[in-house]
């Protein structure tokens, strides 16, 4: 008899383990029917497409919470057991079933709060009022608080979801965006103090190649280390205000002086280019002014065109010529050969100058005779004489000899 109860018992317990089972799968299957065709969930599906929607969490949770009350008081007489495993599995269908969109409002919060942290920054940065890491923390201190509050407002509260992931991926977003703002600063930065030092070297370094003197390249000198150090100083100390490895640092002041040197040499390089016009102006202005810059105004026998001319060369010496050696002898070649004209020309003019000279000379003196001789003839005859005087001295020296006969002629 024992036996035969014991059997029935087991037979009475699987049969309500099976009638719970399958009612308790029935009403799950209802209420998630029910649930993916609610009107108050669809609407609220279709308004996360678009934005964030406020109290999310609390509005899908009390949706949750309603199906699983419902559930609960229809099974209320089954087995505990299968209604408790049927309801978890009742809650794990309906949450896959609203995690999509539980996704969907996530991606907007984060694509929100990145938004915003953006704004944030680029404020902040051009107001100012801090450095760039400063700055930076300050708005991602702001940005992630805002962030937690979505997150927040958001939480399913059956789900009890790990929100670790989401908060990892905002983070490097963050992270991401001021690492790319953080570039362009400091190209920004580079870009202007290469400006300040381009402006600060290029004129005034060009003013001194022209002027070419034995201080040309220490007068250079100092000027190049004078404008970099204040443009490298006030770059580190900009520096400071961002978050970068030494090293970094280093390479950009670098960088910058590297750059000041390369502002002179292209300079110079283009100086060199016109040397052989500077060589000659110098040249001439020297040959044609003497020890005090006074114009030579005629070149008499008493200017030593030779002495003048190496006086004149050594003023444009060939190793201020900023070129190679090469370079160098065959432009001294060509600046020589280009400026024989002004030699010659001062040479022909002394030459010239000394036959006119010694031609003024004799004639004076053959004036001096005639005029003696004529004294003692009539005004007729010594009228005759003096026409006779000019024809002789026009026969013997030419027109020059004439003019000069006329022009030393004592009045009546």
């Amino acid at each position: 008899m024992e036996t035969i109860k014991e059997k029935k018992s087991l037979e009475l317990s699987a049969q309500t383990i099976m009638v719970a089972t399958i009612r308790c799968d029935a009403i799950a299957s209802g209420i998630h029917t029910s649930f993916a065709a609610n009107k108050d969930w669809l609407q609220l599906k279709e308004e996360v497409k678009s934005r964030i929607v406020p109290d999310f969490g609390k509005k899908l949770s009390s949706m949750l919470e309603s199906c699983l009350s419902i559930y609960d008081k229809e099974v209320i007489h089954y087995d505990a057991s299968v209604v408790s495993a049927k309801r978890k599995q009742l809650l794990e269908k309906l949450l896959q079933l609203v995690q999509p969109t539980y996704e969907l409002i996530v991606e907007h919060i984060l694509s929100e709060a990145l938004d915003n942290f953006k704004t944030s920054l680029k404020r902040a940065l051009d107001d100012g009022h801090a450095g760039f890491s400063a700055t930076a923390h300050g708005c991602v201190k702001q940005s992630v608080k805002r962030f937690d509050e979505l997150c927040k407002d958001v939480t399913i509260k059956q789900a009890n979801l790990d929100t670790t992931k989401i908060r990892l991926q905002f983070s490097h977003d963050l992270k991401s965006h001021i690492f790319n703002v953080q570039a362009a600063k400091l190209s920004e930065l580079t870009t202007l103090y290469k400006s300040e030092l381009e402006e600060a070297l290029s004129s005034h370094v060009q003013d001194l190649l022209e002027l070419c003197g034995d201080d040309t390249w220490p007068a250079i000198r100092r000027h190049l280390h004078l404008e970099t150090e204040q443009n490298v100083y006030s770059l580190y100390h900009v520096l400071s205000s961002f978050e970068m490895q030494e090293q970094d640092k280093e390479d950009m002041l670098s960088k910058l002086k590297h750059y000041g040197r390369k502002i002179v040499e292209r300079k110079a390089k283009y100086e060199a280019r016109k040397v052989l016009g500077r060589m000659k102006e110098r040249f001439a202005y020297t040959f044609n002014h003497d020890n005090e810059s006074k114009p030579r105004v005629a070149w008499t026998e008493n200017e030593d065109i030779p002495a003048i001319t190496k006086t004149a060369r050594t003023s444009v010496p060939a190793s201020l010529t900023l070129i190679t050696p090469v370079q160098c002898k065959s432009l001294w070649d060509q600046f020589k050969s280009e400026t024989q004209y002004i030699i010659s020309q001062a040479t022909a003019s002394q030459e010239a100058y000394r036959q006119v000279t010694s031609l003024s000379e004799k004639v004076s003196s053959l004036s001096d005779d005639v005029t003696a001789s004529s004294n003692k003839k009539t005004s007729l005859i010594d009228t005759k004489n003096k026409l006779h005087q000019d024809v002789w001295i026009g026969a013997f020296t030419g027109p020059i000899g004439l003019g000069i006969a006329r022009l030393i002629r004592k009045p009546e």
